[in-house]
């Protein structure tokens, strides 16, 4: 076996991840998979698999290339087990996580009758190490290969993403080069944001003003369409409208108004990403009924009209 293969058991039936071996089984609906690659070795992999039955999946630590891995789980998460360390990671829809892959045994179980799309980056030890060292930030460094960090998958990284499949225009040479450009663009937009979560906890507010803080956002993220003003907010956690405002943006990083476009048209691109909806049917289950604003909203944030998105 050459060192850099990964092998899942899959049915009883071994998969090559690095021969990207099709499955044959009355139990797969659906399993493709899209490579690209650079010339620095990053991989960067898109997975569409459906299964008609819950699917065990389990992942030998063999000797496999140490890697940086950050997985993109667009329309449904996943939870998986690492043997070695005795760990369960939960990574929901609409989340990211990052972390060292190395000589780890994993599994997992794909239920079945779900479609489950998601994108994997994988990046070469040495390489990612000299991209992090630039930061001059020992903590973040120590915090990506020590440990796994989620995030949830934002509006910038969603664009970024589907900004990666327009480089399949170009010959290889040209398209390994923009991949390896969004790669690192993806990179500055992914440590930034574990940066403001690392202050995020640095920044002191009692927990009970947190929980409250929390359950505003919860209740934001649930009733998007038809989301309640400051004032019912402030009355639903018992706290006062100035008082909720200050938190709420020193939390978020942003007033309240501001994460309720960002929530909708993130969410509407998380639509159009999974190609389940038109665009009108995005704008509407984003809370949208002004379409011309919509558009221009949309295209402020992603740089492109919804019907180029994706």
């Amino acid at each position: 076996m050459n060192k850099g293969q990964v092998v899942y058991m899959i049915n009883n039936m071994v998969y090559y991840q690095d021969s990207i071996q099709m499955i044959q089984s009355s139990q797969v609906e659906k399993f493709e998979i899209d490579v690209q690659t650079t010339n620095k070795g990053m991989m960067l992999y898109d997975w569409q698999m459906k299964y008609s039955v819950d699917v065990d999946v389990q992942k030998k630590g063999l000797e496999v290339e140490d890697e940086v891995q950050i997985i993109f789980f667009i329309n449904k998460g996943l939870q998986w087990n690492i043997e070695d360390q005795r760990k369960c990671i939960e990574i929901q829809k609409g989340e990211t996580c990052i972390y060292r892959n190395r000589f780890q045994s994993s599994s997992t179980c794909y239920l079945g009758g779900y479609e489950f799309l998601f994108k994997s980056l994988h990046i070469p030890i040495a390489y990612f190490k000299e991209i992090v060292q630039t930061l001059n930030n020992q903590d973040l460094e120590e915090k990506i290969l020590k440990d796994i960090s989620k995030l949830t998958i934002s509006a910038p990284m969603y664009s970024i993403l589907a900004d990666m499949d327009k480089g399949k225009q170009y010959n290889e040479g040209i398209r390994s080069l923009y991949l390896e450009g969004k790669i690192l663009e993806l990179l500055a937009i992914y440590f930034s944001e574990l940066e403001i979560g690392r202050s995020k906890e640095a920044y002191y507010i009692g927990r009970t003003d947190r929980e409250s803080i929390e359950r505003v956002r919860e209740i934001i993220d649930k009733e998007l369409i038809h989301t309640p003003n400051c004032e019912a907010l402030a009355k639903e956690v018992q706290m006062s409208r100035s008082k909720l405002t200050k938190l709420f943006a020193a939390i978020y990083d942003m007033p309240i108004h501001t994460y309720v476009i960002h929530k909708r048209l993130e969410y509407a691109a998380q639509l159009l990403a999974e190609k389940r909806v038109n665009v009108t049917q995005a704008a509407m289950l984003s809370g949208y009924s002004n379409m011309s604003h919509f558009s221009a909203s949309f295209k402020k944030k992603y740089g492109v009209l919804p019907s180029e998105y994706y």
